[in-house]
């Protein structure tokens, strides 16, 4: 008998740490851009309310997490029962797979965009299905199409993509869901909402009205900066959050993260996003020398509000160069591409 399922027997342990990481990751001469790390950090408000949640460590926190749905219901204009909460939007990709996927349904997705959807659909053992990327690496909605069948069960998109920043906008994005079954859960991860400035792009919350099916994640690692709290949210038909509110470990999300989320979502995000392209102003075309503030120009094949695309090892060496010759790490996308945040 074997002590493990063959899918999980092929899967991989985590990475170990790398050379920076851990407490004094801080003072490490290493440009992490390969984590998608908001650059300013947290807001105040957020950083006193989890120290004040510190001093009650000894207590577990809210199992419903009631206060942090309650004050993203009211940010987001829906029903606090249709509000889901995770240890990171990560979480909510795994237990939406757990919860709905059965045996024999599928998993559809695209090729070359965040991980997360794969490994969720290889850790339960069902069956991942990826579509090509376009040739810039767009998500395809038609080649997604094609392969939506009987035994489509999830569809993950991620608005703005991760790691490659390209978006989908509501003019292809509204025909792809009519052509979806209205048994078929569209989820629209958007945890780069804050940062997509497209004309077009889609009101995803707006878009639930038309497409019961569909569910919108979010997170509060991006615009907020609080990555290392571990807390996402989603908002989702009340049927379908309340089956993954039964799937849901209790305390997956921390009392500091909770209140820290509530704090958070007090703030006006989209005040932030100013300063993040102040840092960089030529949204995704330059990188800014740290030490000489001489700014330099980078070649690249795409780029994004969010994201900045490099073709070859060469590109990302200029990249390198160009960031005050401190060792930079980027994403790799497939087809010997690369992607950095500019967050």
């Amino acid at each position: 008998m074997p002590l493990v399922p063959p899918y999980v027997a092929a899967l991989s342990a985590a990475a170990p740490a790398r050379a920076g990481e851990g407490p004094a990751r801080d003072a490490a001469p290493v440009a992490w851009l390969d984590a998608n790390e908001n650059a300013l950090g947290p807001s105040p408000r957020a950083v006193e309310a989890a120290r004040e949640a510190a001093a009650r460590a000894h207590r577990y926190p809210d199992a419903s997490a009631a206060a942090l749905r309650a004050a993203l219901a009211a940010k987001l204009g829906v029903e606090p029962r249709e509000v889901l909460v995770g240890n990171g939007s990560s979480e909510l990709v795994e237990l939406l797979v757990r919860t709905f996927v059965l045996d024999g349904e599928d998993v559809l997705t695209s090729a070359q965009t965040w991980p997360a959807y794969r490994l969720a659909a290889q850790v339960h053992g069902r069956k991942l299905v990826e579509a090509p990327m376009k040739a810039r690496h767009g998500v395809d909605l038609e080649a997604i199409k094609k392969l939506l069948s009987r035994r489509t069960k999830l569809v993950f998109l991620a608005n703005p993509d991760s790691p490659t920043g390209t978006c989908l906008l509501e003019a292809e994005l509204t025909p792809f869901l009519d052509a979806v079954p209205k048994d078929t859960l569209v989820v629209l991860d958007e945890a780069y909402v804050e940062f997509a400035d497209a004309p077009g792009f889609p009101d995803a919350l707006a878009l639930r009205r038309r497409y019961p099916n569909l569910v919108v994640l979010r997170t509060f690692s991006k615009v907020h900066g609080l990555a290392g709290l571990r807390v996402g949210y989603g908002v989702a038909r009340p049927d379908v959050a309340d089956y993954i509110e039964r799937v849901r470990p209790p305390h997956d999300v921390n009392a500091i993260a909770q209140a820290a989320g509530v704090a958070a979502t007090s703030r006006t995000p989209i005040a932030r996003i100013p300063m993040m392209r102040r840092m960089d102003p030529s949204r995704g075309q330059r990188i800014t020398n740290s030490q000489s503030r001489r700014p330099r120009r980078v070649p690249h094949p795409w780029a994004s509000s969010d994201h900045i695309g490099f073709k070859s090892r060469r590109q990302r060496s200029s990249m390198g160069r160009s960031s005050a010759r401190i060792p930079s790490l980027v994403t790799p996308s497939g087809g010997g591409d690369s992607c950095a945040s500019r967050l």
